[in-house]
């Protein structure tokens, strides 16, 4: 036998199972995709702890600006500035964008990538301008002296703000279309968080920029000019704070500013005819009375609005012409005063920040009975206040914040005849152009405006509370509901005694006992929102529904307060279908607290809390009906 003969024969090798390449290939994708996981919870939390941390430095900015303290500055506006970029270039990168696609996880990941890079924007191009005029900031060149205000210093400011506002602005309209519904709470808070400091940002400098470009001008710059200053007394409520009590015509040229004729608002009387013609929304809401009557003509929270009308019976009562239209409260005046010292009048009542609101709101009514001796103290009042402005020798710095607080708090308010400066007045998010809500992908607002219809000054004695909050509703196709709790209590002693009439007001025939304080409430919403049911003390009660062609729907419903009673009005709101759940509320600016709560929990309403008479389309389809029996549409 030969060697081949005997030799094995060759055996070709087994292939390996295919099933060995595919768990190769399965756990190097789930590989893959735990890297990629981590990869964007690990960039994602060190963006997310980058604008968390960014918040407390806006705030910390914010008021060091304000008060032209330029110690540290240098240093938070570089953190402020590192965080911002770092966020934005966490979230920004091939993979996270990619990531986006994702069902669930996407909506998260895009949600915070937009505010990341609006921050940015904010960031980038709104904090060098002001931190370089804060540090060119010299409170003293912006108060009167002997009389005039020097209009140089407010124009070199202009540039810096204009370019701030610009950087604010852009990152607001970025916020504008983030969309949260479909992001879990962590990101969804975090993310609300940081577009209300832009919402925030851009109504701070966007009035303030809005102030300051119209604010030469109105000062006559180029040339003479007429302010109508209104004073609004919240004892005696209306949508922007309350009637315009006095009236004053301001006169000014090249920075000088003339004292002129003024007037109260009762010595317009009634006009035989509306001053302008009279909208059909207004006529349903207000009736023709807002053009008929100078203390209805802040019933509307557009102070626009408001400063057209005036204007208009200014010049029908006194054929004066005027450029603009400014309003504040004495609460304004009581931040002023702050600034200025306590000063004393004609008959050597003295006037501080601390009386002032009281003094001018209440007191005087128990001084003086007669009308006229009322009008002639707030007469003395005004021209001393003026007085002392335009010939300041007070502390420069907190009237300049007085200034700025009285804009915060929706006291101060502008109007141009001019339709250039009209428009950067009325810039989005500025506070000086009234109480309008604005709603966006990230809130709904809501208006909530309290108007005496007493015809008194009983308001004083009304303390005003309100919470409001939203949930999303998948049991009821998506939709969003809210409630809105208005609480309004009457500390008028039992029968007003011992308060004068004029300020508990008449006794209507309607059997009211003495002292009984009448409120109309106007609750405005977007459009398409609806009022499925308004309970008052828990009882079911009308309301008024006014649609418009616009951006809102106003309901209105009238409160009876009789002396020391607290009445609670719930509002039940069906949201539009994927409405933010999230709420945002402006209301009228009282003289005392008006306390407020918003986004406490909510629950969904249950089928069986839907009264049964609602419109069946909801229970069936999840589409809100459009109303409770007890509601009155017009």
């Amino acid at each position: 036998m030969s060697a081949d003969a005997t030799a094995e024969p060759l055996r070709r090798p087994r292939p390996r199972p295919r099933r060995h390449v595919w768990r190769w290939i399965v756990l190097g994708l789930v590989l893959v995709l735990v890297l990629v996981a981590l990869w964007i919870v690990v960039r994602g939390l060190i963006a997310r702890d980058q604008l968390t941390g960014a918040v407390p430095l806006v705030s910390q900015l914010r008021d060091k600006v304000v008060e032209g303290d330029t110690a540290g500055l240098d240093t938070i506006t570089d953190q402020l500035e590192s965080r911002a970029a770092t966020a934005a270039a966490l979230t920004s990168d091939p993979i996270w964008r990619a990531v986006e696609v994702v069902p669930i996880l996407g909506p998260n990941l895009t949600a915070f990538r937009e505010a990341a890079h609006a921050v940015d924007t904010l960031a980038a191009g709104a904090l060098p301008p002001l931190v370089t005029l804060a540090g060119d900031l010299d409170f003293g060149k912006f108060v009167p002296k002997d009389g005039a205000i020097d209009t140089a210093p407010i124009l070199a400011l202009q540039p810096a703000l204009a370019e701030a506002g610009a950087a604010v602005a852009a990152a607001a309209a970025e916020v504008q279309t983030i969309e949260v519904s479909g992001t879990v709470p962590q990101i969804g808070e975090a993310v609300t968080q940081l577009v209300g400091v832009i919402n925030d940002a851009n109504a701070l400098i966007g009035g303030a920029n809005g102030l300051v470009q119209v604010l030469p001008e109105m000062l006559g710059a180029d040339g003479p000019r007429t302010t109508l200053l209104l004073v609004q007394n919240n004892a005696e409520l209306r949508a922007t704070g309350g009637i315009p009590g006095a009236v004053i015509a301001l006169h000014t040229d090249e920075g000088r500013i003339s004292f002129g004729r003024q007037a109260s608002g009762v010595d317009f009387g009634e006009f035989p005819a509306p001053v302008l013609p009279v909208t059909d929304i207004e006529a349903q809401l207000y009736s023709e009375k807002i053009a008929t009557f100078m203390q209805n003509v802040t019933v509307t929270p557009d102070f626009a609005r408001s400063g057209e009308l005036a204007a208009a019976m200014w010049l029908e009562h006194f054929g004066e012409p005027v450029d603009a239209v400014a309003s504040v409260d004495p609460v304004v005046l009581s931040y002023i005063l702050g600034s200025t010292g306590p000063l004393e009048l004609p008959d050597g009542t003295v006037l501080s920040s601390e009386n002032a609101v009281d003094l001018l709101l209440n007191e005087v009514y128990f001084r003086y009975t007669d009308p006229a001796e009322q009008d002639l103290f707030f007469a003395a009042a005004a021209q001393s206040v003026f007085a002392a402005i335009m010939h300041f020798d007070g502390d420069p710095q907190r009237f300049v914040q007085a200034i700025g607080q009285g804009v915060a708090e929706h006291r101060i308010y502008v109007w141009s005849a001019h339709a250039d400066e009209q428009n950067v007045i009325a810039a989005d998010g500025s506070p000086l152009a009234g109480l309008l809500p604005r709603s966006d992908s990230m809130a709904s607002g809501f208006g909530l405006y309290l108007t005496d219809i007493t015809m008194s000054k009983i308001d004083w004695y009304l303390e005003p509370s309100v919470s409001i909050s939203g949930v999303r509703c998948p049991m009821w196709g998506d939709h969003s509901y809210y409630e809105v709790r208005l609480r309004l209590t009457s500390t008028v002693p039992p029968l007003g005694e011992g308060v004068p009439d004029y300020v508990v007001g008449p006794t209507f025939a309607t059997g009211e006992t003495r002292g009984t304080a009448l409120t109309q409430a106007y609750l405005t919403m977007p459009a398409g929102f609806r009022i499925f049911q308004t309970l008052v003390d828990g009882a079911d009660h009308a309301v008024r529904i006014v649609e418009t062609d616009g951006d809102y729907i106003h309901y209105m419903i009238t409160s009876v307060l009789p002396p020391g009673a607290t009445q609670e009005t719930v509002f039940r709101v069906w949201g539009n279908v994927a409405a933010p759940a999230k709420v945002r509320l402006l209301h009228t600016p009282t003289a005392g607290t008006f306390e407020t709560r918003i986004g406490e929990s909510l629950p969904c309403p249950t089928p069986e809390e839907v009264p049964t008479n609602v419109d069946p389309g909801i229970v069936a389809s999840g589409v809100p009906g459009p109303g409770s029996p007890a509601m009155k549409y017009s």
